[in-house]
Protein backbone atom coordinates (compact mmCIF):
# COMPACT_ATOMS: atom_id res chain seq x y z
CA UNK A 1 0.00 0.00 0.00
CA UNK A 2 2.87 2.34 0.90
CA UNK A 3 4.53 1.43 -2.39
CA UNK A 4 1.34 2.29 -4.32
CA UNK A 5 1.02 5.63 -2.48
CA UNK A 6 4.65 6.48 -3.25
CA UNK A 7 4.22 5.68 -6.95
CA UNK A 8 1.01 7.72 -7.16
CA UNK A 9 2.63 10.72 -5.46
CA UNK A 10 5.62 10.57 -7.81
CA UNK A 11 3.36 10.51 -10.88
CA UNK A 12 1.43 13.55 -9.64
CA UNK A 13 4.64 15.49 -9.07
CA UNK A 14 5.95 14.63 -12.54
CA UNK A 15 2.63 15.70 -14.13
CA UNK A 16 2.64 19.01 -12.25
CA UNK A 17 6.20 19.73 -13.35
CA UNK A 18 5.26 19.12 -16.98
CA UNK A 19 2.30 21.51 -16.98
CA UNK A 20 2.89 24.48 -19.25
CA UNK A 21 2.64 27.76 -17.40
CA UNK A 22 0.47 30.11 -19.47
CA UNK A 23 2.05 33.55 -19.86
CA UNK A 24 0.12 36.40 -18.37
CA UNK A 25 -1.63 38.56 -20.90
CA UNK A 26 0.02 41.93 -21.15
CA UNK A 27 -2.24 44.92 -20.83
CA UNK A 28 -2.45 46.88 -24.09
CA UNK A 29 -0.30 49.96 -24.12
CA UNK A 30 -2.37 53.12 -24.37
CA UNK A 31 -0.61 55.86 -26.28
CA UNK A 32 -1.14 59.37 -25.05
CA UNK A 33 -2.71 60.85 -28.16
CA UNK A 34 -2.11 64.37 -26.95
CA UNK A 35 1.57 64.08 -27.85
CA UNK A 36 0.69 63.29 -31.45
CA UNK A 37 -0.35 66.85 -32.21
CA UNK A 38 2.87 68.56 -31.17
CA UNK A 39 4.10 70.48 -34.22
CA UNK A 40 7.60 69.85 -35.54
CA UNK A 41 10.28 72.17 -34.22
CA UNK A 42 10.47 75.29 -36.34
CA UNK A 43 12.47 78.08 -34.72
CA UNK A 44 11.76 80.39 -37.66
CA UNK A 45 8.05 80.59 -36.85
CA UNK A 46 7.06 83.44 -34.58
CA UNK A 47 3.48 84.15 -33.68
CA UNK A 48 2.29 87.59 -32.71
CA UNK A 49 -0.42 88.11 -30.13
CA UNK A 50 -3.26 87.75 -32.61
CA UNK A 51 -1.69 85.70 -35.39
CA UNK A 52 -1.78 82.06 -36.48
CA UNK A 53 0.79 79.73 -37.94
CA UNK A 54 0.22 76.83 -40.35
CA UNK A 55 2.88 74.19 -40.92
CA UNK A 56 2.55 71.05 -43.08
CA UNK A 57 4.72 68.00 -42.49
CA UNK A 58 4.13 64.86 -44.59
CA UNK A 59 0.33 64.40 -44.62
CA UNK A 60 -0.32 66.32 -41.41
CA UNK A 61 -1.02 70.03 -41.11
CA UNK A 62 -0.37 71.75 -37.79
CA UNK A 63 -2.34 74.86 -36.86
CA UNK A 64 -0.93 76.92 -34.05
CA UNK A 65 -2.46 79.95 -32.39
CA UNK A 66 -1.01 82.04 -29.60
CA UNK A 67 -2.77 79.97 -26.93
CA UNK A 68 -3.13 76.48 -28.45
CA UNK A 69 -2.15 74.12 -31.25
CA UNK A 70 -3.65 71.05 -32.93
CA UNK A 71 -3.39 69.08 -36.15
CA UNK A 72 -5.46 67.39 -38.85
CA UNK A 73 -4.50 65.07 -41.69
CA UNK A 74 -5.02 65.44 -45.44
CA UNK A 75 -5.59 69.19 -45.50
CA UNK A 76 -3.70 72.04 -47.13
CA UNK A 77 -3.93 75.74 -46.36
CA UNK A 78 -5.76 77.90 -48.88
CA UNK A 79 -3.13 80.62 -49.04
CA UNK A 80 -5.19 82.75 -51.43
CA UNK A 81 -7.90 83.25 -48.80
CA UNK A 82 -5.92 83.16 -45.56
CA UNK A 83 -4.39 86.19 -43.93
CA UNK A 84 -2.63 84.84 -40.85
CA UNK A 85 -1.78 88.25 -39.44
CA UNK A 86 -4.92 90.32 -39.88
CA UNK A 87 -7.61 87.57 -39.95
CA UNK A 88 -6.21 84.64 -37.96
CA UNK A 89 -9.55 83.64 -36.45
CA UNK A 90 -10.95 82.37 -39.78
CA UNK A 91 -8.79 79.92 -41.71
CA UNK A 92 -9.49 78.16 -45.01
CA UNK A 93 -8.17 74.76 -46.07
CA UNK A 94 -8.43 72.35 -48.98
CA UNK A 95 -9.09 68.70 -48.31
CA UNK A 96 -6.88 66.43 -50.35
CA UNK A 97 -8.73 64.40 -52.99
CA UNK A 98 -10.86 61.57 -51.58
CA UNK A 99 -10.20 62.61 -47.98
CA UNK A 100 -12.36 64.07 -45.23
CA UNK A 101 -12.19 65.38 -41.68
CA UNK A 102 -14.87 62.88 -40.64
CA UNK A 103 -13.63 60.46 -38.00
CA UNK A 104 -10.35 62.30 -37.55
CA UNK A 105 -8.86 62.93 -34.14
CA UNK A 106 -8.82 66.54 -33.02
CA UNK A 107 -6.68 66.88 -29.89
CA UNK A 108 -6.24 70.49 -28.82
CA UNK A 109 -3.15 71.25 -26.79
CA UNK A 110 -3.20 74.44 -24.77
CA UNK A 111 -0.91 75.87 -22.11
CA UNK A 112 -3.76 76.72 -19.78
CA UNK A 113 -6.34 74.34 -18.36
CA UNK A 114 -9.03 75.55 -20.75
CA UNK A 115 -12.23 73.69 -21.46
CA UNK A 116 -12.47 73.93 -25.26
CA UNK A 117 -15.79 73.44 -27.05
CA UNK A 118 -15.89 72.31 -30.68
CA UNK A 119 -18.83 72.59 -33.08
CA UNK A 120 -19.12 71.05 -36.55
CA UNK A 121 -21.35 71.61 -39.57
CA UNK A 122 -21.28 70.85 -43.30
CA UNK A 123 -22.61 71.92 -46.70
CA UNK A 124 -23.74 69.85 -49.66
CA UNK A 125 -23.54 70.79 -53.34
CA UNK A 126 -24.34 69.29 -56.73
CA UNK A 127 -21.62 67.48 -58.68
CA UNK A 128 -22.04 67.33 -62.46
CA UNK A 129 -19.59 66.00 -65.04
CA UNK A 130 -16.88 65.85 -62.40
CA UNK A 131 -17.39 69.51 -61.48
CA UNK A 132 -18.39 70.65 -58.01
CA UNK A 133 -20.91 73.49 -58.28
CA UNK A 134 -20.21 74.89 -54.81
CA UNK A 135 -21.10 78.43 -55.91
CA UNK A 136 -24.69 77.47 -56.65
CA UNK A 137 -27.34 76.47 -54.14
CA UNK A 138 -26.34 74.23 -51.29
CA UNK A 139 -27.70 72.76 -48.09
CA UNK A 140 -26.10 73.96 -44.85
CA UNK A 141 -26.55 71.84 -41.73
CA UNK A 142 -27.05 73.09 -38.21
CA UNK A 143 -24.09 73.36 -35.88
CA UNK A 144 -23.58 70.24 -33.78
CA UNK A 145 -21.43 70.26 -30.68
CA UNK A 146 -18.85 67.48 -30.52
CA UNK A 147 -18.71 65.50 -27.29
CA UNK A 148 -15.13 65.29 -26.00
CA UNK A 149 -13.66 61.82 -25.48
CA UNK A 150 -11.59 63.39 -22.72
CA UNK A 151 -10.90 67.05 -22.04
CA UNK A 152 -9.99 68.86 -25.28
CA UNK A 153 -9.91 65.58 -27.24
CA UNK A 154 -12.53 65.17 -29.97
CA UNK A 155 -13.44 62.91 -32.88
CA UNK A 156 -14.90 64.75 -35.88
CA UNK A 157 -18.47 63.71 -36.66
CA UNK A 158 -19.18 61.21 -39.43
CA UNK A 159 -22.31 61.80 -41.50
CA UNK A 160 -24.83 59.27 -42.78
CA UNK A 161 -25.69 58.66 -46.43
CA UNK A 162 -29.00 60.47 -46.00
CA UNK A 163 -27.30 63.50 -44.44
CA UNK A 164 -24.95 63.70 -47.41
CA UNK A 165 -27.88 63.83 -49.85
CA UNK A 166 -29.78 66.72 -48.25
CA UNK A 167 -30.38 69.59 -50.67
CA UNK A 168 -32.81 72.54 -50.82
CA UNK A 169 -35.73 72.50 -53.27
CA UNK A 170 -34.81 73.95 -56.66
CA UNK A 171 -35.58 73.67 -60.36
CA UNK A 172 -33.78 72.16 -63.31
CA UNK A 173 -34.09 75.43 -65.21
CA UNK A 174 -32.33 77.31 -62.42
CA UNK A 175 -29.45 74.83 -62.53
CA UNK A 176 -29.15 75.06 -66.31
CA UNK A 177 -29.03 78.85 -66.16
CA UNK A 178 -26.27 78.75 -63.54
CA UNK A 179 -24.22 76.31 -65.61
CA UNK A 180 -24.67 78.51 -68.68
CA UNK A 181 -23.28 81.52 -66.80
CA UNK A 182 -20.45 79.78 -64.98
CA UNK A 183 -19.26 76.71 -66.90
CA UNK A 184 -17.77 76.01 -70.31
CA UNK A 185 -19.98 75.68 -73.42
CA UNK A 186 -19.28 71.94 -73.49
CA UNK A 187 -20.52 71.47 -69.93
CA UNK A 188 -23.53 73.67 -70.60
CA UNK A 189 -24.42 71.62 -73.67
CA UNK A 190 -24.55 68.52 -71.47
CA UNK A 191 -26.56 70.33 -68.80
CA UNK A 192 -29.03 71.63 -71.39
CA UNK A 193 -29.84 68.05 -72.36
CA UNK A 194 -30.78 67.05 -68.81
CA UNK A 195 -34.36 66.00 -68.11
CA UNK A 196 -33.89 65.94 -64.34
CA UNK A 197 -31.59 67.56 -61.82
CA UNK A 198 -28.28 65.72 -61.35
CA UNK A 199 -28.59 63.12 -58.60
CA UNK A 200 -24.97 63.38 -57.52
CA UNK A 201 -25.12 65.41 -54.33
CA UNK A 202 -22.40 65.30 -51.73
CA UNK A 203 -20.59 67.20 -49.01
CA UNK A 204 -18.60 70.09 -50.45
CA UNK A 205 -17.49 71.90 -47.30
CA UNK A 206 -16.93 71.28 -43.59
CA UNK A 207 -16.75 73.79 -40.75
CA UNK A 208 -15.21 73.51 -37.29
CA UNK A 209 -15.76 76.21 -34.68
CA UNK A 210 -13.57 76.33 -31.59
CA UNK A 211 -14.78 78.13 -28.48
CA UNK A 212 -13.06 78.69 -25.15
CA UNK A 213 -9.84 80.22 -26.45
CA UNK A 214 -8.87 83.89 -26.27
CA UNK A 215 -11.16 84.30 -29.31
CA UNK A 216 -13.39 81.90 -31.22
CA UNK A 217 -11.80 80.19 -34.23
CA UNK A 218 -13.53 79.16 -37.46
CA UNK A 219 -11.90 76.54 -39.68
CA UNK A 220 -13.34 75.94 -43.17
CA UNK A 221 -12.44 72.85 -45.23
CA UNK A 222 -13.33 72.70 -48.93
CA UNK A 223 -13.65 69.37 -50.74
CA UNK A 224 -11.63 68.96 -53.94
CA UNK A 225 -12.59 66.86 -56.96
CA UNK A 226 -9.09 66.11 -58.26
Amino acid sequence: MKLLFSITTSLLLITACREVVKPKKERPVQIDTMILVAPPDSPTIKISNNAASILTHDTTTYIRFQDCHFSLDWIRANNQRNNLESRPDTLYFYLMYNHTIEGQMLAITTDAAKNIKVWQRYETSIFFEGILFAGWKHFTSNWEQLTPEVQNFFICKTYTTNERKLFPPTSLQSFKQYVKNSATPIIYEKAAALKHLPETIGISRYYLRLEGLSSNKLLIFDVTTD
